[in-house]
């Protein structure tokens, strides 16, 4: 004993001080109530680590062209607009509808009865020009002493160039479709004009063309001709003019004619399986349940997973009570099974975060096949709990632990059964690693053993999708992985 004391060391005594203050108050309960207490607390500890894996309900925010990494299902019956696909639609019936532009047929003669007046004015007071070009003007004019001949050739001119439909440059690409001319004259009269911009003149057009007329003239200076050219050209303007408002009441119309696009799910309708390529109409389907509240059954879920837990520890218990052991250290029913929880708890902690990491570090990553999280999730040692009780206990209990371990990790795992799988073979060859040998070089040899097995296993996972293709579309209809529907619910 007193050899035994010299090992003690003050950190040894201090763990052991805080490990008495901890245990105390549970000294105050029976036996029967201690063991209660801590089962209570083993089950609510697995239950919160599982927890957000059923009751988030879905966090992944796919895109188009995305693969899901679980089947969808309908957690219940659905039926509500698709806001996307009915807005998309109409918004192509707004994009279809025919633009509506008024024709103002008198614009021409407007254009040369403003110059006459203009004229007019000037001839009654040479000294006053209230026309475009300025004194300018007003001085070519009184050089060819008002001669109504040159007003006549003049507004001959104006009015033919003003006399076909002119539309302003800015409106050229609403032209290059059909659309519904209407006359503000005769508004009832509307007519469907095809290739409009083909039949009408480009306001720039129209201007370079009464200019080139213009310098054409007989009998006027190169000076005179540049004054009227810019007294004549500003006075032609646009007589098609688009109808904002009528426009935008007319596809607003059409709009509202398309009727909404309904969708309606059933209650666990499978929408879409693991491996599917993500699609507009799947992104419809999840906006769908996330737009109805419908993400799972939260206080279900949570039920029924703490009832899974309990039951799963429970019968760890029993298993445990009625074992025969074969190990060569004895330990009581109740420090056995405190072994087996404890390690379960530790493992299901290190699964949790290696899976939360595994996704962390792939998001991080853009090529193949480092983008995957499930490379990165071969790295969680699957096998630790199983191999501790092996070593500690009997080969019995550690195969119960590596089934609960595969069992909680299909829970954690986006991938389901197949990690699940992966994980049974790995505490499985981990075990059969320990029992065989009973060597200084038995976890070693264990652990070479659970590597190989290992190695063969991760070819079947993302690199070879086919090997459970077939059992993937079992699964993808239980209800248990599925992206909405609750894991546990009633």
């Amino acid at each position: 004993m007193a050899r035994g004391l010299r090992f003690k060391t003050p950190l040894n005594q201090a763990r052991d001080r805080l490990v008495s203050y901890a245990i105390r108050p549970f000294m105050m309960f029976e036996p029967g109530n201690r063991f209660l207490i801590l089962f209570g607390v083993l089950v609510v500890l697995t239950t919160l680590l599982l927890l957000s894996s059923h009751l988030s309900g879905f966090t992944e925010n796919y895109k188009e062209g995305d693969v899901l990494t679980r089947a969808i299902i309908s957690p219940a019956d659905i039926t509500t607009v698709d806001l996307g696909e009915t807005e998309q639609r109409r918004a192509a019936a707004r994009k279809a509808t025919r633009a509506i532009f008024n024709f103002d047929s008198s614009r021409g003669e407007t254009t040369v009865q403003s110059f006459r007046a203009a004229w007019d004015e000037l001839k009654a007071n040479p000294s006053r020009w209230n026309g475009e070009g300025g004194q300018a003007v007003a001085r070519a004019i009184v050089t060819h002493n008002f001669s109504e001949t040159e007003l006549d050739r003049l507004t001959t001119i104006v009015r033919e160039v003003a006399a076909g439909y002119i539309y302003d440059d800015n409106d050229s690409e609403r032209l290059q479709q059909d659309i519904v001319l209407v006359d503000i004259r005769n508004p009832a009269a509307q007519v469907i004009m095809p290739a409009p911009r083909t039949r009408m003149t480009a306001l720039s057009a129209a201007r370079r063309n009464l200019e080139l007329r213009i310098l054409n003239l007989q009998g006027w200076t190169p000076d005179q001709k540049t004054a009227l050219a810019l007294a004549l050209v500003p006075l032609i303007r646009p007589n098609v003019v688009l109808d904002q408002p009528g426009t935008a009441a007319a596809r607003e119309t059409e709009a509202n004619r398309i009727a909404p696009v309904v969708i309606s799910l059933k209650r666990n309708q499978v929408l879409a399986r693991e491996g599917d390529t993500v699609t507009a109409n799947t992104l419809a389907q999840i906006a769908a349940i996330r737009g109805t509240g419908h993400t799972g059954r939260p206080f279900q879920n949570l039920l029924g997973l703490f009832l899974v837990v309990v039951a799963v520890y429970w019968a760890a218990w029993k298993f445990t009570e009625h074992r025969s052991s074969s190990s060569s250290v004895t330990l009581s029913k109740h420090k056995a099974f405190a072994l087996v929880g404890s390690a379960l708890l530790v493992e299901t902690a290190l699964m949790k975060v290696g899976f939360i990491f595994a996704d962390s570090i792939a998001a991080q990553r853009v090529n193949a096949p480092f983008s995957d999280p499930t490379i990165w999730s071969f790295a969680i040692p699957f096998a630790a709990a199983a191999l501790l009780v092996a070593m500690l206990v009997d080969t019995q209990l550690a195969f119960l632990t590596g089934i609960i371990t595969a069992l909680f990790a299909g829970m954690l795992a986006p991938s389901g059964m197949p990690k699940a799988l992966f994980a049974m073979v790995s505490c499985s060859a981990a075990v059969y690693g320990i029992g065989r040998y009973r060597e200084r070089q038995s976890v070693t040899l264990a652990g070479l053993l659970v590597g190989a097995a290992n190695c063969l296993m991760t070819p079947a996972g993302p690199r070879n999708s086919s090997a459970i293709a077939s059992g993937r579309d079992f699964f993808a209809r239980k209800p248990q992985k599925s992206l909405f529907c609750g894991d546990f619910g009633a």
